[in-house]
């Protein structure tokens, strides 16, 4: 019995499935296991079942995983592309598109042979956006991207320059920041990865962009007419927050050995060793006893 109406088909599995009798594909009798039997079994437990897909999708043999059928289980987003190589399969482009519009975890198994421009250029127009986010789970990513995609995505989202690797962003990624649209989060996330550097480059090639803070809704104060007031303003603001990062960030733009001497002391010694790289500190330690005091407990790891 090698072929079957498709109203058989749909009798036999449905009577298995409303019995309790299948669960597998190979629970099926051997003369239902073909690869259209394998399509319609694969399509029946997706819509009908709550039984994950992916698991249906493993109990099915090779011999049945044809091109329809491996196309069927990639458009429902199982992870077709772990198993298979553009070897064993005419199709395996399409295969990948259609499994990577289904699901953002194909992406990890393209082959190396199709992590081309053709493909860059559909993940672009896929996940328009979500670059950013897809890089630190999908680490060929960026660097598949040809000169001119890169490019595209840092002017898209700043995000994606400040994590790329230095060696594919020609010049300073500070080129793709645009300050006044950055938000709160942004910002603080630039600080904490330690590029504060960024924001001051900007600040000195450009006025106080901020007639309104990003997503955090509220005018930023007037650009302060000197280092003290801006100073005062560093120590009224709450820690880690938009506002303090912006202050510490409008204080490098100014020389160090000005903004060092001005911030000794307990209160500014952690904030400026996240304004500088410790070299650029060494030189005033001798006089900035909290700050050597930070810098040695650092050191010790206390």
């Amino acid at each position: 019995m090698s072929k079957l109406t498709e109203s058989s088909k749909s009798y036999q599995v449905k009577d298995a499935l409303n019995s309790g009798e299948v669960r597998c594909f190979t629970d099926l009798p051997e003369c239902f296991q073909t690869p259209e039997m394998a399509i319609y079994y694969l399509q029946h437990f997706t819509k009908y079942s709550d039984v994950n897909s992916e698991f249906q999708y493993n109990t099915v043999p090779k011999h049945c995983r044809t091109d329809p059928f491996l196309m069927t289980a990639a458009t429902i987003g199982c992870r077709v592309l772990k198993d298979i190589s553009p070897e064993d399969t005419g199709i395996y482009r399409e295969l990948a598109v259609a499994a990577i519009g289904a699901s953002r975890l194909n992406l990890k198994d393209v082959s190396s042979r199709f992590r081309d421009e053709e493909m860059l250029e559909y993940i672009l127009k896929r996940f328009p956006g979500e670059i950013h986010s897809l890089m630190g789970r999908v680490d060929w990513l960026i660097e598949a991207m040809s000169d001119d995609q890169l490019d595209r995505c840092c002017q898209e989202d700043f995000m994606v320059a400040l994590d790329a690797p230095a060696h594919r962003i020609k010049g300073c990624a500070s080129q793709y920041l645009k300050l006044g649209k950055l938000t709160g989060h942004e910002i603080v996330y630039i600080r904490r990865k330690g590029r504060l550097d960024l924001i001051a480059r900007k600040l000195k090639e450009e006025k106080w962009p901020f007639p309104q803070f990003g997503d955090e809704g509220e005018s930023m104060p007037i650009e302060p007419e000197s280092m003290e007031k801006l100073l005062g303003r560093l120590e009224k603001s709450d820690h880690n927050t938009p506002y303090e990062t912006i202050y510490m960030a409008c204080m490098m733009r100014e020389p160090i050995d000005q903004v060092v001497p001005l911030m000794a002391g307990n209160r500014f010694k952690k904030l400026l060793m996240e304004m500088y790289p410790r070299e650029a500190l060494a030189p005033f330690l001798k006089e900035d006893v909290a700050l050597r005091g930070a810098m040695l407990e650092e050191a010790i790891g206390l």
